[in-house]
């Protein structure tokens, strides 16, 4: 029977079960036995609910063990899933991500398996018999735990969770409810959840033999019964089953008609999966285009590779608009001609759409797509259109590395820079990271394209590692845009006791573009109106109830909201400190510098795309179409405008503060604002008009910034790298973050203390390689309500960081690494 306790013998089949038990150090798998009634629908990936010593869980089938030093199994109860949740392939690739990342296996096989085949299980309890129950009350004390319990179950019209029962019976009522179970009193009840999608059916009609024959007849039959006639021409003329749906658009009361049909035989009735396909693709213009030498040799090699078989990785370097897409598409294309699957990624959502209209445009129905902004039927119906093998080519955002692809080719990482590839949550992996690792275990090649690599991945090309392949010119030997420098220093200028965003000179290139007929994209990386609220009195800041930062003021509805935990807030009359009027707003963010567009250049059609302007589903995809037909001839974006997209009539990009990035506290922040300044440059000049780039800086100096005037990124390189050799940081040491955070500030860094010192003991005499730096509080101090403190540790020797970490983690109490956040690679020390 499911579910018992059973003796083990040599014939028993037995499985190991990962628990989806989330906020617990669980080890990786139980095993269990499988009941002969279960058999046949236990695989591996299988979702299962099993009982545990006090309750019951979801897990997945994540090993078949052939024996075990166990004498007594508890079995299976049931299988929850019609088909797996991952294959071989995806599993040691999870479990690859749970050593590499330092974190428990179900926390990567829930950033594997989408959220819509996820099952949770609750345990619930109800009476067993409501009198017997109700006369067992009348002897209790009342003020006891089984009284409470006991009274909350009888009043309840329908099973209680333990939740529940928390909320409303102070301490530890756990013995009470084991005490009345045991009596009979009170019953365990198993509620696992739905899964949140499955299969769209659509009833379709199709017609018989029968119904062509009496075809011959239809001028008869339109005359006795019209509808019938015209439906059979209808059905005649789509070749193929037609959904009644299609029907009932072209005439209402046709399911009734169709009934009618089918009784007399000449239409067959059925259901069919009706499969739901995203839209959210543009651009692209079917047949490959005639490739430049520089394309051609790189294309080459690539092939080489793909048909020797040997895993390999290569580092596309171009320019911006080298034609980097084009010898993705010619490798995928490759690929698929070998029988064999392709992953492309791509570092935002936004970009997706004009990569999925190239790719559907080259390769029709081959190609899936994923991302989060897709509803969970649409993503489910595209991974099960993976898994089957109907489409080839998997094209999406960071998760996408994970698409079910069992017969793996090539992987692309496009703008493999990126920092979006990052995940900021438990597992934080890294797509690039994860993407070698899946194609090393593929056994296929991985591409990594950028116009500004990172600095790691250069160097392992640099080191050989990697194989450069170059893109050094624009096709067609296009030049790149000219670049000028406004020292906002001098530019800035006031009105009414504010700073204009926008100098004079940009606004005179902006209009002179506009008037010419090119179209302009400007680039500002902060959204809302202003990013502080200042008191002129008393100094004082609006600032976040739960987070470290100052609010920022949203115009549309007068609030100041917190962009990392989204407290708003109605914009205060006079200062909450002081009392004083004299309230001021500073700095800039999107918002503003629409306005003030609108003010100063009223006949110029702006499109504003940020987060606050793309939170409804579908609106990135419809702002970028708009900008691609000309209806506006202004992109006013944050960096999702800064990168990848291909516009063609962009003659001037504008980049209203290249000092954002530079100012944070992180060792990648002149990176990052090299990249940035390179990539929105690059959207430039890409069609048959020269482009032109503006930067307003109050650090003309500054080398990152002279570095993306001159557009040399081994200058770039080369001046960075001597920097990050003598810290050491990455590449020349491996790097992980460590943060503690909690609700006590006090608690947060005592806490961090102690795990610092458990990872110095476990460093033992490595102490030495093994350098652990801090702790100190995080530059965000603090966050959503929990203050944070930090600290790195750094190894030169990957091997030897993860043991130290490993050591020193499985020492922490369950408290302290309940606190703790592990962020190997981080990106950012923030």
């Amino acid at each position: 029977m499911a579910g018992v306790d059973t003796l083990f013998g040599p014939s028993s089949s037995l499985v190991d079960v990962c628990l989806d038990r989330a906020g617990r150090s669980l080890p990786d798998a139980f095993t269990y036995s499988v009941p002969v009634e279960l058999a046949d629908r236990v695989v591996l990936g299988s979702q299962v609910l099993v009982p545990l010593q006090r309750g019951r869980a979801m897990g997945y089938v994540v090993g078949f063990p052939k024996s075990t030093e166990l004498k007594r199994l508890r079995g299976l109860l049931s299988v929850e899933s019609d088909f797996p949740a991952f294959d071989e392939h995806l599993l040691a690739l999870a479990r690859w991500m749970s050593k590499y990342y330092l974190c428990s296996l179900v926390d990567c096989l829930r950033t594997i398996v989408p959220r819509g085949l996820q099952r949770t299980a609750e345990v619930l309890f109800d009476v067993v018999d409501p009198l017997a129950a109700q006369r067992h009350l009348e002897t209790l004390d009342p003020s006891g735990k089984e009284a409470q319990v006991l009274a909350l179950l009888l009043g309840s019209d329908r099973p209680v969770s333990r939740a529940e029962l928390r909320k409303e019976v102070a301490g530890d009522f756990s013995p009470a409810l084991q005490h009345l179970v045991a009596d009979g009193l009170a019953e365990e009840q198993s509620s696992v959840s739905p899964a949140k999608t499955r299969a769209r059916m659509a009833r379709v009609a199709e017609l018989t033999d029968a119904g062509r024959e009496a075809l011959l007849e239809v001028k008869e039959l339109a005359r006795r019964a019209p509808r019938q006639a015209a439906l059979l021409e209808r059905l005649a003329a789509r070749p193929g089953p037609t959904p009644l749906a299609a029907l009932e658009a072209a005439g209402s009361g046709m399911s009734a008609v169709a009934n009618r049909l089918a009784e007399l035989g000449w239409i067959l009735l059925y259901q069919i999966e009706d499969l739901r396909r995203p839209d959210d693709a543009f651009g692209g213009d079917g047949g490959p285009v005639e490739l430049e030498a520089q394309q051609r040799a790189a294309l080459q090699q690539l092939r080489q590779s793909l048909d020797s078989g040997a895993r390999k990785t290569f580092m596309v370097h171009g320019v911006t608009a080298s034609g980097k897409t084009e010898v993705y598409l010619g490798a995928v294309e490759h690929v698929l001609g070998k029988g064999k699957q392709a992953i492309v990624l791509v570092p935002e959502i936004s970009l997706t759409a004009q990569l999925m209209g190239l790719f559907r445009a080259r390769f029709g129905d081959r190609v899936a797509i994923l991302h989060s902004r897709l509803s969970a039927g649409e993503r489910f119906d595209e991974w099960r259109r993976l898994r089957r093998g109907e489409a080839q080519v998997a094209v999406g955002a960071r998760s996408a590395v994970f698409a079910p692809c069992p017969n793996l080719g090539l992987i692309v990482v496009d703008e493999e820079h990126e920092p979006s590839y990052k995940q900021d949550l438990t597992p934080r992996y890294h797509a690039r990271t994860v993407a070698e690792q899946r194609a090393t275990m593929a056994k296929a090649c991985l591409v990594l394209g950028s116009a500004t690599p990172s600095l790691e991945s250069y160097y392992r090309a640099m080191v050989g590692t990697y194989r450069l392949l170059s893109l050094p010119r624009r096709v067609r030997d296009r030049p790149l845009p000219t670049i000028s420098l406004i020292d906002m220093r001098r530019e800035t200028t006031w009105t009414d006791g504010l700073a204009e965003t926008l100098s004079q000179p940009l606004v005179e290139r902006l209009g002179q573009h506009v008037a010419a007929g090119g179209q302009v994209i400007l680039f500002l990386n902060r959204r809302g109106f202003s990013t502080v609220l200042l008191c002129s009195k008393c100094g004082e800041v609006a600032r976040c109830d739960h987070c470290d930062v100052s609010l920022t003021y949203h115009r549309p509805d007068h609030s100041l909201r917190c962009h990392h935990c989204d407290l708003r807030r109605p914009t205060p009359e006079f200062c909450p400190q002081c009392e004083g009027t004299e309230i001021f707003l500073r700095g800039a963010g999107t918002q503003k510098v629409e306005a003030e567009l609108a003010e100063r250049l009223p006949h110029v059609r702006v499109l504003r795309m940020d987060r606050d302007t793309t939170r409804r589903r579908g609106a990135h995809v419809h702002l970028l179409r708009d900008f691609v037909e000309k209806k506006a001839d202004l992109l006013l974006g944050t960096q999702m405008v800064a990168k990848g997209l291909d516009f063609p009539s962009v003659t001037l990009v504008g980049i209203v503060s290249a000092d954002t990035a530079l100012t944070l506290p992180d060792f990648r922040a002149s990176e990052r604002a090299f990249q940035l300044l390179t990539q929105v440059s690059g959207r430039a000049g890409r069609g048959e008009s020269p482009g032109e780039v503006v930067i307003q800086t109050y650090n003309p100096e500054h080398f990152s910034i002279l570095c993306a005037i001159r557009q040399n990124y081994e200058e770039f390189f080369s001046q960075e790298m001597a920097q990050r050799r003598e810290l050491p940081y990455p590449p020349f040491a491996h790097l992980v973050n460590l943060i503690i955070s909690d609700e006590d500030e006090a608690v947060a860094a005592g806490s961090a203390r102690r795990a610092a010192q458990a990872v110095i003991a476990a460093a033992g005499t490595n102490a030495g390689q093994t350098e652990v730096v801090g702790p100190a509080p995080c530059p965000l101090a603090r966050l959503r309500g929990r203050w944070r403190h930090h600290f790195l540790v750094r190894d030169a020797s990957r091997a030897r960081l993860t043991a130290v970490l490993t050591e020193a983690l499985g020492k922490l109490t369950p408290e302290d690494r309940s606190r703790l956040t592990v962020d190997v690679d981080a990106v950012t020390l923030l």
